[in-house]
């Protein structure tokens, strides 16, 4: 096709006059290189309403590099303007550092609006550490596709301190440049404490849903205390829904309880009523191992109820509140619990109701309910008798009455 045919062809089709030249020029440039270019085919691009120069200096540069664009395959993509230009960029770096992806790919990056340069050059600096990871990694990260060159050094500073930390998992977690920044503070506050945790084991704690706040301040807690206790038992004891760092204290501390009121019935008839305190702590490294708190004060409470019935009077009691607490907590310490139990103090015993009398009164309001019950059975008895009787004798009555009327319409 000669220049005047060309540039006819390209006024037919509606180019601008000032852009007639650039798409004849850049054609016959191709067209040297590649017999299978077809001006239809940079028309259309023209078309998309791209910055016909910005396509040009691309060309070129491709060309210098030996990169060969697909025109064909350019046409059919849906972007225009800016996208267009910014996906054929990112083709172009792609191909330039022998990066593999696929225009279908580049194409989705640049429609999402994102900088696909900046995404190729986020993949080559991933490759040097992990050279398995493609651009189709970053499709599901949506915190990959703002800034990801940004993100990726993030992500290259826990690779570098911690070489077993899977940056393809950083990428599929989804961490922003923040929650990586987060994950860095961890650490750096971990290497003061006697057990130490390494970048990949917080990225995993972090995945599983564990509260890393709450594990670390409970190993700091330990420390203070000298109190030694494995990281595993810590992070048991969090991923089970407990406030860990509240176990150590406690655990160290005790905790003091106030029991409710126990109410115990002694041989003379009196209820005895018992104000006890009891002090108690975890067993964090056997926490999941017997029976839990409510339950334990619940066999506390029914061992002192035990102890309490088999004395006379509160008098008796009284002159024996060291030797039952102590016998209730030998009796307690037998058994296996998530919390240990050092200490029970019965603070106060009086008398309360006495059940003996009482269980007397309702005896005799039963028996009197009873007698009530049956002298109303019998008087309704009475009545229905003495109804019975009037109706026969009424009855009988009447019946006379007509026999007489009968016998003298007879004698009539």
């Amino acid at each position: 096709m000669s220049k005047k045919n060309e540039y006819d062809e390209l006024i037919n089709y509606k180019v601008q006059e000032e852009d007639v030249k650039k798409i004849a020029d850049i054609f016959i440039f191709l067209q040297k290189k590649d017999k299978n270019v077809q001006l239809e085919h940079l028309i259309y691009l023209y078309k998309k309403k791209i910055d016909i120069d910005k396509l040009i200096s691309l060309i070129k540069k491709a060309d210098e590099k030996n990169i060969v664009f697909p025109f064909k395959e350019f046409t059919e993509t849906k972007l225009i303007k800016h996208d267009f230009i910014n996906f054929v960029e990112g083709y172009y770096y792609a191909q330039n550092h022998n990066v593999q992806t696929t225009i279908s790919e580049l194409e989705f990056f640049a429609s999402l609006k994102i900088n696909v340069p900046e995404l190729i050059k986020a993949v080559i600096i991933l490759n040097k550490y992990e050279p398995e990871l493609s651009i189709a990694d970053l499709k599901n990260s949506a915190a990959m596709l703002y800034k990801p060159v940004e993100l990726v050094q993030s992500i290259i500073k826990l690779k570098e301190i911690d070489s077993k930390t899977s940056m393809a998992n950083v990428i599929r977690l989804e961490y922003t440049k923040h929650e990586i920044n987060r994950i860095l503070d961890y650490y750096r506050t971990t290497q003061r404490l006697k057990h130490r945790i390494t970048i990949h084991e917080l990225i995993r704690l972090n995945d599983e849903g564990n509260n890393i706040d709450a594990i670390i301040k409970a190993m700091q807690t330990a420390l203070k205390a000298k109190l030694d206790i494995d990281l595993d038992k810590i992070v048991a004891l969090d991923t089970a829904g407990e406030d860990v760092n509240q176990l150590i204290i406690q655990y160290i501390k005790n905790e003091n309880i106030v029991l409710r009121p126990i109410h115990s019935n002694m041989k003379n008839g009196y209820e005895l009523i018992a104000k006890v305190e009891i002090s108690v702590r975890p067993d964090i490294f056997n926490f999941f191992e017997g029976i839990d708190r409510k339950t334990l004060i619940a066999k506390i409470e029914e061992t002192l109820i035990t102890h309490f019935s088999e004395y006379e009077d509160l008098n008796k009691v009284s002159n024996v509140l060291p030797e039952i607490s102590k016998k209730a907590l030998h009796t307690i310490q037998k058994i296996q619990s998530s919390y240990f139990v050092d200490n029970i103090s019965i603070v106060d015993v009086i008398n309360g109701r006495n059940f003996l009398i009482e269980r007397e009164l309702e005896q005799l309001h039963a028996e009197k309910e009873k007698a009530e019950i049956r002298a109303s059975i019998y008087e309704a008895n009475l009545r229905a008798e003495k109804a019975k009787n009037e109706y026969s004798a009424e009855h009988s009555e009447s019946k006379s009455e007509k026999n007489t009327s009968e016998n003298k319409k007879e004698h009539h």
